[in-house]
């Protein structure tokens, strides 16, 4: 019989979460209480194996921000990790970049200059690296995704923070657009930010299965934030599922193991899952499934459910829907943007459930509007009747209903990102060459 599970209760987790700790940056203070708190409350629940797992990271904060344009103060947040300026800022030419192609790069000269751009760099490593090698003094980028007149925060993959030599801000998009329509030609930038070794920590808690030889079935989440942001919807949304979905099946007795991961820093684009799977490498192949939950239950929108296996998990999934009513569309698009992607990368085959609400994503995406005010109960509930239905077929099952084993057509994908966004070479966790 499928446990009960509440959105409610959920919801109540989310409102914790946000309300005695806010923002939780990696390496952060209150990212560390963050988890300290789900490590208590599995406890509380009886799961067995309860352990936080700590491991370096670089955290970053700022003190001041601040863009001056045509006279105009324009809202800015530094991108995460990026230098801060001189003292006394940088006053310079503004040039418009568009995109940042070749073409753009090449059409005025940049030394000194202070560049705006229309976009981020995306997952392309050698946009960044000519951004940086410019000459320019300084760089604003716009989320693009997000035409809206809000900040909204901007990082990099935590291989590609020694990339950044240059200060960084992001704007809203709507002041973006003005800028360029107004053909403004100088800004002035102050950024005072503060980069720093620090430690993040993974959280992990067991209901221990009947049989050691069926493997394992874990769940995971992330526990960090943003900058400028309590992430309600992310991630709290995603831990708070994970919490229940702990309450649920901490009393049962399946045949599987299920282990439950609460993820740091993986707005460094899942560090703390990538540790998880390195340092219990040996482990992975007993791993059967990975059930990643990131940023679910607004009130309205569509559910998506990123698939990292074949036909026979699709038709799963589909009866899974069915079963429970749980309207989602099923992608087999690879993203390397949350903490199923490690698991994936080491031959674990999954799912990652999200939900989006435009055409960009989620409007208050890595913005201070993402609040619990922003999910609803039901839309919870739903999505845990979905995951329950999964995680107790999986538990219970003499075999499991689809071959353990991520496609070939994906693999290719799978690796190139592992190696660009990752810096790991292969599926045993090797160091990709210069890095």
């Amino acid at each position: 019989m499928i446990p009960d599970v509440s959105g409610a209760r959920a919801l109540a987790h989310v409102r914790e979460i946000c309300e005695r700790f806010g923002s939780r940056p990696a390496g952060s203070e209150k990212e560390r209480k963050a988890a300290e708190h789900i490590a208590a409350r599995f406890r509380e629940f009886g799961l067995s194996e309860v352990v936080i797992e700590p491991f370096p990271c670089l955290t970053w904060d700022y003190s001041r921000a601040s863009l001056t344009v045509a006279g105009a103060e324009i809202p800015c947040l530094p991108v995460a990790h990026s230098p801060a300026t001189p003292a006394g800022g940088i006053e310079a030419e503004l040039v418009y970049l568009e995109r940042a192609s070749d073409i753009d790069l090449a059409r005025v000269p940049l030394a000194g200059k202070i560049g705006l751009l229309s976009t981020l760099y995306g997952d392309d490593t050698e946009r960044l690296r000519r951004l940086m090698d410019s000459g320019l003094a300084a760089v604003i980028l716009v989320d693009d995704r997000l035409p809206f007149d809000w900040t909204v925060a901007v990082g990099v993959p935590a291989q590609w923070i020694r990339l950044l030599s240059i200060p960084m801000v992001s704007i809203p998009y709507r002041h973006a657009w003005e800028i360029v329509r107004d053909g403004a030609q100088r800004a002035r930038l102050e950024a005072a930010t503060r980069v720093r070794e620090a430690e993040s920590q993974n959280v992990v808690g067991v209901v221990p299965g009947s049989d050691p030889t069926a493997g394992d079935i874990l769940l995971t989440c992330h526990h960090d934030t943003v900058m400028n942001a309590v992430g309600a919807e992310d991630n709290g949304s995603g831990v708070a599922c994970v919490l229940e979905l702990a309450r649920a099946f901490a009393g049962s007795r399946p045949r599987r193991t299920l282990r439950f991961v609460a993820c740091g820093c993986e707005e460094q684009l899942s560090e703390g899952s990538k540790e998880y799977v390195l340092r219990h490498r040996d482990e992975m192949p007993g791993a059967q499934f990975v059930l990643n939950t990131d940023s679910v239950g607004g009130w309205m929108g569509q559910n998506e459910v990123m698939v990292a296996g074949g036909p026979p998990m699709y038709r799963w999934l589909e009866g899974a829907q069915q079963a429970t009513g749980f309207s989602a569309k099923l992608m087999d698009q690879v993203s390397p943007y949350s903490d199923h992607f490690p698991f994936t990368a080491m031959g674990v085959p999954g799912v990652w459930v999200h939900r989006t609400n435009c055409a960009g994503g989620r409007f208050f995406h890595h913005s201070a509007l993402d609040t619990p005010e922003v999910l609803s109960p039901g839309v919870l509930d739903a999505t845990l009747r979905f995951q329950a239905r999964l995680l107790d077929d999986l538990a219970h099952a003499e075999e499991l209903p689809f071959p353990r084993a991520v496609p070939d057509a994906q693999r290719e994908v799978i690796a190139r990102f592992w190696r660009d966004l990752y810096g790991v070479a292969d599926e045993r966790g090797g160091a990709a060459p210069g890095r």
